[in-house]
């Protein structure tokens, strides 16, 4: 129920309806729900991410969470859409 362009690393993570662009490399044990990852994206181990955009060379760190506090995903500088997904502008880098 993903679509998961070539070159893309999903090591022992959980991609479930979203779409990663190519090169995007997903960490054990992060989730990644509803989403579309640009180029390059990295998303670390135990890292959440829930509808939300991120643009290309886009870093999460491990453990860190998106989409599911919007208070604090507002709080961060990330834009966040009236119906609750949260867009993340290029190469930011979100920390834990």
């Amino acid at each position: 129920d993903s679509l998961v362009s070539p070159g893309c690393i999903v090591s022992g993570s959980r991609v479930h309806r979203s779409v990663l662009a190519p090169s995007v490399r997903c960490h054990s044990w992060s989730e990644v729900e509803e989403s579309v990852l640009g180029d390059s994206c990295d998303i670390g181990r135990r890292a959440k991410i829930r509808r939300a955009i991120l643009d290309k060379f886009v870093t999460v760190d491990p453990g860190a969470r998106i989409g599911y506090d919007l208070e604090h995903d507002l709080a961060r500088g990330l834009t966040v859409t009236p119906e609750g997904i949260v867009a993340v502008p290029k190469g930011t880098h979100i920390k834990a």
